[in-house]
């Protein structure tokens, strides 16, 4: 299985890029696709008024663990501990390898929500120091430590983003069953930054990466699962005609979270128990996406 989390990437990023030029093409290979909510609002197991956007920590977590999370912490709800997605592989799936390829920092929330508890996203040390309870058979990111083993990379920015990583780390993987865990985050810095030539600039980077798996995927000996989604959306943008020109203007609204549809995408060339995604779904039905994987693979 491999899940590709495009980090504050709304329906109107995806709008924006089929805009300006004619990378979406390669979003044709997926099987599926759906809209889903990412409000904490949708939570009818809580009797108090949560945020209605949602907290990048609290989202990663309530994905990688199907459960409601604390907002700002990493798989916790109070003091209560939720077993994170990758370490359920590890115990469940042992013939299975396990890869993170992220270009970000290894203690940032979406990683780390794959792999460690932690009270705040903020406890950086503590979240690394959990790397040395869980092994990847394939890691790259930003500030790795110094004594992580083979087959770990500190991941350093290039043209061509995540490819070459993904790739390689397939490559490694051809042979075997696995989960790869894959995050482009720039997405949502360049969005928080409203900075929109950037900003387009990570989204051609996003249609690189997923041509970069589809590349890889006949290569693969065992059947795969490919999920590409978002955490929630970034920057309120709003894609308006120009009556006056043949155009299309785009602009950002917010230099925060919005609480608007994110997209979800599916491939699978799995002959049997093929994932089905709704047309529209909450928060927690997009969770258990994870969950339902779990029991295919």
């Amino acid at each position: 299985m491999i899940l590709m989390v495009a980090d504050g990437t709304g329906f109107a990023h995806y709008s924006m890029l089929l805009a300006n030029n004619q990378n979406m093409k390669v979003f044709n290979k997926f099987d599926q696709s759906c809209l889903y909510n990412t409000s904490p609002t949708t939570n009818t197991n809580t009797s108090h008024k949560l945020p209605i956007v949602t907290e990048s920590a609290q989202s990663a977590s309530n994905l990688s663990t199907g459960k409601w999370n604390t907002r700002y912490s990493i798989c916790m709800t109070k003091n209560k501990k939720h077993q994170p997605f990758g370490q359920k592989v590890k115990k469940k799936l042992k013939n299975h390898k396990v890869g993170l390829i992220v270009s970000t920092d290894i203690s940032d929330a979406t990683p780390a929500a794959f792999f460690c508890n932690a009270h705040d996203r903020g406890e950086s040390s503590n979240i690394k120091k959990q790397l040395d309870n869980f092994e990847f058979d394939y890691c790259c990111a930003e500030n790795l430590p110094t004594n992580r083993q083979k087959n770990h990379f500190n991941y350093k920015r290039t043209k061509c983003g995540l490819s070459k990583k993904i790739k390689n780390c397939l490559t490694q993987f051809k042979n075997d069953k696995f989960f790869l865990m894959i995050e482009e985050s720039q997405i949502d810095k360049e969005s928080h930054a409203n900075d929109m030539p950037k900003t387009i600039k990570e989204l051609n980077n996003l249609s690189c990466t997923v041509k970069s798996v589809f590349e890889s995927i006949p290569n693969l000996k065992h059947p795969v699962t490919f999920i590409l989604l978002s955490d929630h959306a970034t920057g309120s943008i709003l894609i308006q005609n120009n009556l006056k020109e043949t155009f299309s203007e785009a602009k950002f609204n917010s230099d925060d979270h919005d609480h608007t549809l994110v997209p979800a995408f599916l491939y699978s060339n799995h002959k049997k128990n093929k994932l089905r995604l709704k047309p529209v779904c909450s928060m927690l039905d997009i969770n258990n996406i994870m969950h339902k994987s779990l029991k295919i693979i």
